[in-house]
């Protein structure tokens, strides 16, 4: 029995298994399931805690009373940091049809009760930094910069979709300070996006060089600076005080430089379960991004076509695994559709992530082995 979830669709199946299904408390995380299980049209017993209110005006049991019902089925909707005393608990009393809802799934159900969008995408596809085994093969793009008719046209469309509204959006790369007009990219994000945090994402090894006009784009447009420390020469000290004076507060990732890098290994056979895969990756509906008008569920199928160039091998992203933003109905058919599995997730070999997960920190030699093993 899955006792974890993190997945929409997933839950929604599971529970559609059981004649009487309630949702363990009362909080806010367990409106938002009650919501989304709602849209879905899926009917649900009520809600379940140990101890009743006598004037709530909804349907809410006692955990007592309903155990021993037939064929029920519980959905954990506590927080992180108690749900392991609630398994506990329903241990103790031998309840064992239950579900667990991660909390990234209820970020997901959250935004998607809310109408909100969360993606990324790439100004630039190359880098002037080049790390082994770059998730978004940074090292192994030509020169490629997004075009800003392009940027205007799909930004447009989301906001559409979305009234203007987004959770966040990560203007990233690739190093996208590299791109020669990354100010008009900041003023067609916010003027498409009034709503929602909007950041950009660097390495920050232009920050002392980069134009005055830049600061004053990312304060005017109120756009948030990130910053990924390297173990490479650079003065951030200097960065901090030159940004400060354009009223805009470096944020960092990491307080120390990066010391390993994350690795994800591929799979170039794609003999991998892209089900399981998808269900079980934490980038899945985290990771969207937007690539020539589609939205992917993940970076790695939208930014596989330099590695697929540099070391001609055919990692087939097809039309199903990216969403066109221009063919969907509205928000709820976009946000439903980034929870579905895609085929990509094929060529992820997640198995050996927790094996050959990890390495030191260098530059990139060009090596396929640094993405494959």
């Amino acid at each position: 029995m899955l006792k974890y979830c993190n997945n929409e669709r997933q839950l929604v199946e599971l529970v559609s298994l059981y004649k009487n299904v309630y949702i363990f408390g009362m909080g806010e995380t367990a409106q938002i399931i009650s919501r989304r299980l709602k849209n879905y049209g899926v009917a649900f017993a009520g809600f379940c805690i140990n101890n009743i209110a006598p004037d709530l005006s909804v349907d809410v049991y006692a955990l007592d009373d309903v155990i021993t019902s037939e064929n029920s089925f519980f959905i954990i909707a506590g927080e992180k940091q108690i749900q392991d005393e609630i398994i506990a608990y329903f241990l103790k009393l031998n309840i064992s049809a239950y579900v667990v809802v991660s909390d990234k799934l209820i970020r997901v159900m959250n935004r998607a009760d809310k109408k909100l969008i969360k993606f990324q995408t790439h100004l630039v596809d190359h880098c002037n930094l080049n790390c082994r085994g770059c998730y978004h093969f940074s090292p192994l793009s030509k020169e490629k910069y997004v075009e800003l008719d392009e940027f205007a046209k799909d930004f447009s469309r989301l906001s559409d979709l979305f009234d203007g509204k987004a959770e966040e959006i990560w203007l990233l790369g690739g190093e996208p300070l590299l791109h020669p007009e990354i100010n008009e990219c900041l003023e067609i994000a916010r003027n498409s996006f009034p709503v929602g945090l909007i950041k950009v994402l660097t390495n920050g090894l232009l920050l002392n060089v980069i134009g005055e006009d830049f600061y004053d784009s990312l304060s005017e447009n109120d756009v948030q600076l990130w910053v990924t420390k390297y173990p490479v020469e650079f003065d951030y000290e200097k960065a901090e005080r030159r940004a400060l004076q354009h009223h805009i507060s470096i944020k960092y990732f990491n307080k120390e430089p990066v010391r390993e890098l994350g690795h994800q290994p591929l799979d170039l056979n794609g003999k991998r379960n892209s089900v399981s895969n998808f269900y079980n990756c934490y980038r899945s509906d985290e990771c969207v991004d937007l690539k020539h008008g589609k939205l992917f569920s993940c970076f790695i199928p939208a930014e596989i076509g330099p590695f697929n160039d540099y070391f001609n091998t055919n990692l087939f992203a097809s039309d199903n695994d990216g969403i066109d933003i221009y063919s969907v109905q509205d928000a709820d058919d976009l946000l439903s559709r980034l929870e579905k599995p895609i085929s990509f997730c094929r060529y992820c070999n997640r198995n050996d992530v927790a094996v050959s997960g990890r390495f030191p920190w260098c530059r990139s030699e060009y090596n396929i082995l640094e993405w494959t093993e």
